[in-house]
């Protein structure tokens, strides 16, 4: 019941908006050129990956997300690993294509051997011609170490320079080069000649030797720069090596100029190219000058209540969850980043107005923390994530009790996922019949990485454990559950997560007894060969409520949004009710009123990503056409909370060239 990393090509996995904002070479003039920045490219985090000391035969994982930073798609063409005969790293990571925002998590294996030894390797992924290099080391844990004395062979190729670690704290030297020649990578490289002398790489010459053609040069260390390093985004220029690097062409009717793009003065938006051809900030359909554009005409906001924003840089928002704190005010839990890769959770205490109140107040530390999901008891939240503080694990799953301002209230957050594993997000539900937490992750136990199963686990109004966890799937070889969602019914919980079968996600529901006990078969929620992902559940008085985003058949990488009903107790029969027909649908969220469903949605359906919501009653006639929610920057990601009276939406909008998150209150 869950999203394999493994996904096939069609599956755009967690989408977070890095849209890069344009360079403009002047800020308030309005006359001259101006910088387009309208090139892409792959990031991925973390840098290096380092799995420590293992014990022998172990199998240890690490999570890695490669994500899209600019204005156009980009395409993964290999994915291999460099590394010797042993093969003992190995990625879910394989050849696709990312469109502009777009995340992928993946993860590295290391499968240890028997006795004590070192081994490294380089993850490296080509996307569009550049290369991205990721270290890999780690180190088997032995009663003696036995340092290494020949360089490791990688892909066959015996290393001529360098350095690689022995093993035991050290390093064994793999050789050196000739003169006029550098170590690039285990390779020696002839440095290029210039009038018969060596072209000094940047270094200062020895002592004793000139810096002039014609003469011996210290041969320093030749690097070659990037188009990125430069901050070339088209023609072509040295690359400091005796090379050219080539940075790609302009578009939407911009010149190159000194490698950059520019907007010559009185510059035409042109509406649908991706590129903000006039340099005012904003592109296409997210342009006032293309409001008259047949692509970009789009009803009026419909929902015209304030947009606040609430973050702010340098941290970049990724996704935020909401929820009601009493009194008509609200708390918003947002999953920032940090530098790279340094992801934690930050609370804001909202007043009526949505404006914050005190400080803002970190929930986890400089971590790579999963998405946060909050339950609110009357008076306070439980809060449960998972993070990567454990160095012997990848994952573990943590829960906390936070007061309405934001404050900790236990000395130490308590450990959920008790085993090791590889356990990822974990949703959280408040029982107010047994005043019990109750909180659902996937957790993958076998080592391999790709088998993971759903758990249950109930937390007590005090923050300790209460009963054992509850094995929700079972884990058979090349089956992966993951991300999913749940909430309290009143009698019993209902649950939704994804399971990856035959490398097709499905959507699956059950229901569970108070102390987590499945009452069903799973039930199928997606079509058949249609691929789900992205749950979202709510509870009316006599039904279960799921939100998920569903593929078209085919492959396809057009998505839309399906609502499905089920009854709390009875027959498992599934109402499935389409909610939208544009292809480009995403990220649902959904809540009961009290008188019926709203699903909010992203859609990029008038060119530009924006907020959507349609009405149903509660048995699911949709109520009226779509309505525009959000008025503002393009949007994603939506999460919705109803106290009563009102509902409050945060989403993820671009801000200034930064992701951030934005709240909305309104009456239904």
């Amino acid at each position: 019941m869950g999203v394999r990393l493994v996904a096939p090509a069609w599956l755009h996995t967690h989408m977070r908006p890095l849209a890069l904002a344009a360079l403009c070479a002047f800020s308030a003039c309005q006359c001259g050129p101006r910088l387009v920045d309208t090139g892409s490219r792959l990031l991925v985090e973390p840098g290096a990956v380092a799995f420590g000391v293992v014990q022998p035969s172990a199998v240890e994982v690490r999570e890695l997300v490669a994500r899209v930073s600019g204005r156009a798609t980009v395409s993964i063409s290999s994915v291999t690993i460099e590394q010797d005969a042993t093969r003992r790293f190995s990625t879910t990571l394989v050849p696709r294509a990312l469109r502009p925002g777009d995340e992928v998590r993946f993860v590295v294996e290391y499968a240890a051997g028997a006795s004590a030894a070192a081994d490294v390797g380089v993850l490296v992924i080509v996307a569009d011609g550049d290369e991205v290099r990721v270290p890999l080391s780690a180190q088997v844990q032995g009663a003696s170490c036995a340092p290494r004395t020949t360089c490791l062979v990688l892909e066959g190729l015996t290393p001529e320079c360098g350095t690689q670690p022995d093993g035991c704290g050290g390093v064994v030297s793999c050789g050196s080069c000739a003169a006029q020649a550098v170590c690039t990578a285990g390779r020696c490289v002839a440095l290029p000649v210039v009038d018969g002398g060596a072209v000094d790489a940047g270094a200062p010459p020895d002592a004793g030797q000139a810096s002039d053609a014609g003469a011996p040069v210290d041969a320093g260390v030749c690097v070659p720069t990037s188009c990125t390093a430069e901050g070339a985004t088209c023609g072509t220029r040295a690359d400091g090596c005796g090379g050219t690097l080539s940075c790609g062409t302009c578009g939407g009717g911009a010149v190159c100029q000194q490698n950059r793009c520019v907007c010559a003065p009185g510059a035409v938006e042109q509406c649908g190219d991706g590129v903000d051809n006039d340099c005012d900030g904003n592109a296409d359909c997210a342009d006032p000058d293309c409001g008259a554009a047949a692509a970009c005409m789009q009803p009026a906001c419909t929902l015209t209540a304030a947009e606040v924003q609430v973050t702010s840089a340098p941290g970049n928002a990724y996704t935020g969850f909401i929820a009601s704190r009493g009194n008509g005010q609200w708390g918003l839990f947002v999953h920032e980043m940090f530098g790279n890769s340094n992801l934690r959770y930050t609370y804001f205490a909202l007043d009526g107005q949505l404006q914050t109140v005190g400080p803002a107040a970190p929930m986890t530390g400089m971590l790579a923390a999963h998405k946060p999901f909050a339950a609110w008891t009357g008076s306070e939240f439980g809060l449960a994530w998972s993070d990567t503080r454990n160095a012997s694990q990848s994952n573990d799953v943590y829960f906390a009790r936070v007061s309405a301002s934001g404050q900790r209230m236990l000395a130490n957050d308590v450990p959920v996922s008790a085993l090791p594993g590889l356990a990822f997000p974990a949703a959280i539900g408040w029982n107010a019949s047994s005043q019990e937490f109750g909180v659902l992750w996937a957790d993958g136990r076998s080592g391999s990485g790709f088998d993971r199963a759903l758990y249950f686990r109930r937390v007590d109004a005090q923050g300790q454990l209460a009963g054992s966890e509850v094995s929700l799937t079972p884990s058979p070889a090349g089956i992966t559950t993951d991300y999913g969602d749940l909430v309290w019914g009143g009698t019993n919980w209902g649950i939704v997560a994804t399971q990856l079968r035959q490398n097709v996600p499905f959507m699956l529901f059950n229901r569970l007894s108070s102390t987590g006990a499945p009452e069903l078969t799973d039930l199928q929620l997606n079509a058949a060969g249609q691929g789900a992902f992205q749950p979202r559940i709510a509870a009316s008085p006599t039904h279960f409520a799921v939100a998920f985003q569903e593929y078209r058949a085919g492959g396809s990488s057009q998505s839309e949004i399906v609502l499905a009903l089920v009854a709390k107790t009875g027959a498992a029969n599934a109402l499935r009710v389409p909610v939208t027909t544009s292809g480009s649908a995403q990220s649902p969220a959904i809540v009961w009123t009290g008188t019926g469903w709203l699903v909010f949605f992203s859609d990029e359906r008038t060119g530009a990503r924006r907020i959507w919501m349609t009405r149903f009653s509660p048995a699911g006639a949709r109520l009226g056409s779509d309505e525009l929610v959000s008025c503002g920057p393009p949007a994603t990601f939506p999460h919705a909370a109803f106290d009563g009276s009102r509902v409050a939406l945060t989403w993820i909008a671009t801000i200034g060239g930064q992701p951030q998150a934005v709240v909305k209150a309104f009456v239904p």
